[in-house]
């Protein structure tokens, strides 16, 4: 599921003014060749697979990355998008499936910024990005999940447009249920 994770302690209910980058991350697409990359952003991060699935981080995390997305989704519509620093840090990752569910619909299924490079934009910089390429594609929203305990993951998304699709389930979710947000494009 989408979204940044509190590391310890309540969530946050809002998003601080970004801290700007010294310079601007690298983005690229990550391929299986960044898979010890991929690994170490992962394994950096417990509080993402605690908060959304009460699990720590393991290399299962590392292959939904790779090989995300529905076996429906057709060839070429998954994308996996990588900030990296000036020295090959991979600094974050957004993981989105194009045209799906629906020929104008893109499935954004992950977000993850590593916990010591959050607020100063890099969320958003993947986010812009993965969304140009949906309007690239036909695309016309993007939907994802988001968890409904984490509350910082949901200011996010809310102050990048996103609107719950069921904001009366949303009252009464279970901590660990996923709430469908969407933003058109």
């Amino acid at each position: 599921m989408t979204g940044p994770a509190d590391a310890d302690g309540p969530h946050r209910a809002s998003i601080p003014a970004p801290r700007a980058l010294a310079v601007a991350p690298r983005l690229r697409p990550v391929t299986a060749q960044d898979r010890a990359l991929i690994e170490d952003l992962v394994l950096d991060d417990p509080a993402y697979t605690r908060t959304s699935f009460d699990q720590l981080p393991s290399i299962r995390d590392v292959d939904a990355i790779l090989d995300g997305g529905p076996g429906n989704a057709g060839s070429g519509a998954h994308q996996v998008l990588g900030a990296f620093s000036e020295d090959g840090v991979l600094l974050g990752v957004a993981q989105a499936v194009h045209r799906w569910p629906s020929t104008v619909s893109c499935y954004l299924g992950l977000l993850q910024v590593r916990p010591a490079h959050r607020g100063r934009g890099l969320g958003a910089t993947l986010l812009v990005a993965t969304e140009d390429t949906a309007r690239a594609r036909g695309c016309r929203q993007v939907l994802l999940s988001v968890i409904a305990r984490n509350r910082s993951g949901r200011a996010f998304w809310h102050h990048h447009g996103f609107l719950l699709l069921h904001p009366q389930a949303a009252r009464a979710a279970a901590p660990l249920s996923p709430l469908l947000m969407h933003k058109p494009l």
